[in-house]
C-alpha cells in the first residue's frame, strides 16, 4: 500500500511540473506577440511602401520629417482628400499634422469663405458650425479650417473678407495683412497690404484673410528668422490650381509640439506651392471633416491645444457642387 501511494504521489507532482512548463511557454508566447505588434516606434529604415504620396513628397523635399511614425490619407471626393501624418521632428519632438489637398481644376470642387452663423456680420463660431451652417444650396461642405486673426471681443477679422461676392469687410483694420482670394472664374490670388500684388474687387468671390506672414512668393521661399514653434494653419496654392492646407497641433508635450513659419514653408514648398501664407494658430488651429455620425455633422479632427475648439472669426470651407 504505501508503494502505491508513494506511485501515486510521483503522478501528481510530474502532473504539476507539465502544467508550470506549460505556463511559462504561453508567457513567452505572448511576450513576443506583444513586442511584434508594437506601431508607434519611428520607422527609421525600410522602404516607403507603408507611406502616403503626401508624406513621401514632403520627406523628399525638407528635413521637417525626421522620424516617420505612420499616416492615413482619405479621398473624401474625386481631387479632394484628406491626409494625417505622425512622426518626430528634428529635435526628437512628437508631432502631429493634417494636409487638405483639393485640384480646383475638377469643375465641381471649389473654396468657399465662411461666417459664423452664415450671417455677413462679424461674430463668433466654431468650425463644425460654420460649415453646419453656410451649406449653400446645390454644394455640399466637405472639410473646413479656421483662417484669418479676429478681434477677440467683437469677432472682427484683421483682413479682407468677402463671402460669395459679398464684402464684408473690403478694407483690412490692421496694416500689413494678407489674404487667399479666389475670382469668379475660380482662379486663385494672393493678396497683401505690404506688396505690390492687387486684385479686381468686381471679380472676387471668396477672400480670407491671414497674418503678415508670407510663406511662400512666386514660388521662392520667404525668409523666417523666428524659430517659435506653435499650433499653425497655414494655405497655399500651386500654379495649376491644386490647394493644400495645413493644421499642425502643438503644446501637448507627448502628442504634437507646435511647427515653426520655417517648417509650415517647407512643407508647402515640398508640396510645389508657389504662392502660401500663415492663417491665424494657437488655439484657433482647426480642421474638420464631413461626418454624419458626428452631432453637428461635423468632426474635428485635430487635437486643438485648447482642450476644445474655439469658436473664430470666420473659416474656408472646401466645397463639392453636386450632380443634378
Amino acid at each position: 500500500m504505501k508503494k502505491i501511494g508513494f506511485e501515486i504521489n510521483i503522478m501528481s507532482f510530474m502532473k504539476r511540473i507539465w502544467f508550470v512548463i506549460a505556463f511559462l511557454c504561453v508567457l513567452s508566447a505572448c511576450g513576443k506577440n506583444d513586442d511584434s505588434q508594437t506601431i508607434d516606434q519611428p520607422e527609421t529604415l525600410g522602404p516607403d511602401l507603408n507611406k502616403s504620396d503626401i508624406t513621401k513628397r514632403i520627406m523628399a523635399g525638407s528635413d521637417v520629417i525626421a522620424n516617420f511614425i505612420r499616416d492615413t490619407t482619405i479621398e473624401l471626393h474625386d481631387g479632394l482628400s484628406y491626409t494625417k501624418i505622425n512622426y518626430t521632428n528634428q529635435l526628437g519632438l512628437p508631432m502631429q499634422i493634417f494636409i487638405m489637398e483639393a485640384d480646383l481644376k475638377k469643375p465641381e470642387l471649389n473654396l468657399q469663405a465662411m461666417s459664423p452663423y452664415n450671417d455677413y456680420l462679424y461674430g463668433f463660431q466654431q468650425i463644425s458650425e460654420m460649415c453646419r451652417d453656410n451649406q449653400i444650396e446645390g454644394e455640399s461642405i466637405y472639410a473646413g479650417i479656421n483662417c484669418d486673426f479676429f478681434n477677440t471681443s467683437t469677432g472682427q477679422c484683421q483682413s479682407i473678407f468677402y463671402v460669395n461676392g459679398f464684402p464684408i469687410q473690403a478694407t483690412p483694420v490692421v496694416n500689413d495683412r494678407t489674404a487667399l482670394v479666389v475670382y469668379k472664374d475660380k482662379s486663385l490670388h494672393m493678396w497683401s497690404t505690404a506688396t505690390d500684388r492687387k486684385i479686381d474687387p468686381s471679380q472676387v468671390q471668396q477672400a480670407v484673410g491671414g497674418g503678415s506672414q508670407w510663406l511662400i512668393s512666386y514660388g521662392q521661399k520667404v525668409k523666417h528668422t523666428d524659430v517659435t514653434i506653435e499650433p499653425r494653419t497655414a494655405i497655399g496654392f500651386t500654379k495649376d490650381q491644386v490647394v493644400y492646407s495645413i493644421v499642425a497641433d502643438g503644446r501637448q508635450v507627448e502628442l504634437s509640439n507646435g511647427m515653426s513659419f520655417i517648417q509650415e514653408r517647407d512643407i508647402l514648398y515640398a508640396l510645389n506651392c508657389y504662392d502660401a501664407i500663415n492663417l491665424d494658430g494657437g488655439g484657433s488651429s482647426t480642421m474638420v471633416l464631413r461626418d454624419s455620425s458626428a452631432p453637428r455633422g461635423f468632426k474635428v479632427q485635430n487635437s486643438p491645444s485648447d482642450g476644445v475648439e474655439r469658436a473664430v472669426g470666420n473659416g474656408l470651407a472646401f466645397v463639392v457642387k453636386e450632380e443634378k
